[in-house]
């Protein structure tokens, strides 16, 4: 199981799939992160309660258990409860697909399979490049020309110093504080975390600096992180690529709504048709004849 993908999976779920209480996703983070700390993604381990209750801000054994039945009924995790001063609860992290759905049994065995053949592939590289120094050095020829390094191009994915990166979240920590105030909750402190594993700093802080400009929570800073994520964009350069893109089609949008006005009459149409006149009523006639003979009157008066 691949620990990024996981998050990336698990936020997903969250967003598309089901949403969590913050006791729930803090106690899948931290269980995610055991796990892959000690090596143990695909595998079991245990937990005592005390430990996950310090680790996770949870503050009774009864909310542990109404957030663990919880992932459990998900089908995020699996659960054993141990024996009372013997035995120590037991998990395991159920692999999420890219979508955020639990993986199904079908599933699960194509990407251990997959997996099995990359490690074997990476065992039998590690083995030729050795051969080939041992070669070189024994006949002077370098067998091998072309450039061969590889990088982790994947960019969600920023692989940083442990001083920078612990510079970056410091800066993003304080911005944070600066810009939205008040305490900062475990939770919001594990959601820059997951976006710093993600993101370099410079997208995160940001993110930031647009929910403030819109008078906005970090809840809008978030929405814009899941954004540029769910479209892939991890670098400055995509970003602004995207914001001109974006311009570009609200302006075509709002051209196409607006059709240009024209002061012509009505009467200037080729199809124009005028309305037909009104038949006057003996009352409009009668003033029409005597408006006639008074004007008839004073002309004879004039001559």
């Amino acid at each position: 199981m691949d620990y990024f993908k996981q998050r990336r999976a698990f936020r997903q779920f969250k967003l598309a799939v089901k949403k969590l209480t913050v006791n729930q996703a803090s106690l899948y983070r931290e269980l995610l992160d055991y796990a892959n700390d000690s090596g143990l993604l695909d595998a079991s381990f245990r937990l005592q309660n005390e430990y996950i209750m310090s680790i996770t801000g949870i503050k009774s054994v009864d909310g542990l258990s109404t957030a663990r039945n919880a992932l459990v009924q998900q089908g995020l995790i699996t659960y054993i409860k141990g024996k009372k001063n013997e035995d120590t609860p037991i998990y395991q992290i159920m692999p999420l697909s890219p979508d955020g759905r639990p993986e199904t049994k079908k599933q699960n065995r194509t990407r251990k399979k997959t997996e099995q053949n990359a490690e074997q592939n990476a065992e039998q590289n590690a083995v030729q490049p050795a051969e080939q120094n041992a070669e070189q050095y024994f006949t002077g020829t370098d067998l091998n020309m072309t450039d061969t390094n590889h990088h982790d191009d994947d960019p969600g994915t920023p692989v940083v110093p442990d001083d920078q990166a612990t510079k970056d979240r410091t800066r993003v920590f304080e911005l944070w504080e600066q810009s939205f105030g008040g305490f900062m909750a475990p939770l919001i402190q594990e959601e820059l975390r997951d976006w710093l594993k993600t993101f370099p700093a410079d997208l995160v802080v940001e993110a930031i600096r647009r929910a403030v400009g819109n008078q906005a929570k970090w809840s809008y800073a978030n929405a814009i992180l899941q954004d540029w994520d769910q479209k892939k964009i991890y670098t400055v350069d995509g970003v602004k690529k995207a914001d001109a893109m974006f311009n570009v089609g609200r302006f075509n949008k709002r051209g196409a709504s607006q059709k240009p006005k024209t002061s012509q009459p009505p009467w200037a149409d080729p199809n124009y048709v005028a309305p037909k006149a009104k038949p006057a009523d003996e009352e409009t006639k009668r003033r029409l004849a005597e408006q006639i003979a008074q004007f008839k009157k004073q002309e004879e008066t004039k001559s």
